[in-house]
């Protein structure tokens, strides 16, 4: 009776222990397949890891001298539009005083009428080219003395294109903007867009009454 109940329970341990087994080996294997998708992993990892060190960040030779030619390129030609842009532009005029500036008038008034006489073209009496407000001799305000130079520079320069144009035979009007508000620190200054215009009176043409506008300039 006592070795049958000992066979009886060798036979339960033995069962017992048998599941045990396949419960483990059951657990191993998942886990060993768990273990091979992360080592496929870690090996890809590595493999992305090694091509990106093997990679050559930086750009090769043919596109770095193309770069470094089509910068140069862009550079020459921003010089040349700013070369091109810069002709005619008048520079601003620092420095000079109201009386330097109203000096300055009178010598281009005279000059002139001196190319005018040499090649006939009429001037109407008294003409001060737009900046009669100074006939009398009064200079301007200190503030108004670096525009007014620029348009002193404009007009001339209008002017002595003009007389050197064949067919000009009379100038009648040349106005420009009067932006300043009054002489000698007088009156408010208005703002705006500045003007210059000019009529010359070709043969056969009547230039017609001052304040006629030939021309549009910035100044």
């Amino acid at each position: 009776m006592a070795q049958a109940k000992n066979k009886l329970l060798m036979l339960v341990g033995a069962g017992i222990l048998l599941v045990v087994i396949i419960v483990m080996a059951a657990l191993l294997f998942f886990e060993a397949g768990k273990l091979g998708k992360v080592r496929n992993s870690q090996e890809a990892l590595k493999t992305q890891l090694s091509n990106a060190y093997a990679r050559d960040p930086f750009p090769k030779k043919e596109n770095s001298e193309a770069m470094q030619a089509n910068c140069t390129e862009v550079d020459r030609e921003t010089r040349k539009l700013s070369m091109r842009m810069g002709r005619g532009q008048v520079a601003p005029q620092e420095g000079a005083s109201p009386l330097e500036w109203r000096r300055r008038l009178s010598v281009m008034k005279k000059e002139l009428e001196g190319i005018a006489a040499e090649r006939g073209i009429n001037l109407p009496d008294n003409f001060w080219y737009g900046f009669v407000k100074y006939s009398e001799g009064q200079p301007p305000r200190r503030a108004d003395v670096s525009r007014l130079s620029r348009q002193l520079i404009v007009v001339d320069s209008l002017c002595r294109m003009l007389f050197a144009t064949a067919g000009v035979k009379e100038l009648t009007s040349v106005q420009r903007d009067v932006f300043e508000g009054g002489t000698g620190g007088a009156g408010p200054r208005k703002r705006g867009r500045s003007r210059s215009r000019a009529r010359p009176n070709p043969v056969g043409r009547t230039a017609g009454a001052e304040g006629e506008t030939a021309g549009e300039s910035d100044w």
